[in-house]
């Protein structure tokens, strides 16, 4: 006797159809998920970069008994006018300077430069705000921040401009004491 051997040589074409919708499914629950945590993980990104720079900032001027200053900078070689105030996101210098608040300038005798902050995603906005949003933050030799600047620094930090609470922003307040303290901000506009 002759066995006939099954043949596979695929699947169905109701099999392949159950395939497709159920992997649809799972794509459809997963995506928004997913997108949730990539911008959560795009704000903390830009947030340890920047208190990265401040705490060096701080540590050096301690170190090295030194003015110690970080500009906003938009081509990470020269200090942003002080008309382009607020905006950080553009990228940022921290350099070594013989006296406060002054734009780095590598001809001059004094001035370092230890570390550029490159441009941030395009989608990150990172600004400080109000009166106290500075051309310049200085540390003094102390690790205070310069007695110049009045009152807090606050520098906020979100996605598409707003805080939501998939994805909520992050305001960083640097007091006088040159210490960073991190908050959350509120959903709504990043402020």
């Amino acid at each position: 006797m002759r066995s006939r051997a099954r043949n596979n040589r695929g699947f169905t074409i109701l099999e392949l159809i159950v395939t497709i919708v159920v992997i649809s499914i799972l794509v459809a629950i997963a995506l928004p998920g997913m997108r949730d945590l990539m911008g959560r993980n795009k704000v903390s990104t830009e947030v340890n970069r920047l208190v990265s720079d401040l705490l060096l900032a701080r540590n050096t001027a301690i170190t090295r008994g030194t003015f110690v200053t970080i500009c906003r900078s938009g081509d990470q070689s020269s200090c942003l006018a002080a008309s382009a105030a607020n905006e950080f996101e553009q990228g940022w210098m921290t350099y070594a300077a013989p006296a406060t608040r002054v734009a780095f300038n590598s001809a001059v005798a004094g001035n370092e430069l230890l570390k550029v902050g490159e441009a941030a995603s395009p989608e990150i906005q990172v600004h400080s705000l109000g009166s106290q949003a500075p051309a310049y933050i200085t540390y003094l030799a102390t690790g205070r921040i310069d007695p110049a600047v009045a009152g807090n620094i606050v520098i906020t930090i979100c996605l598409n401009g707003e805080s939501t609470a998939q994805v909520p922003g992050r305001r960083l307040t640097l007091s006088v004491s040159g210490r960073p303290a991190l908050s959350e901000v509120a959903a709504g506009s990043c402020t």
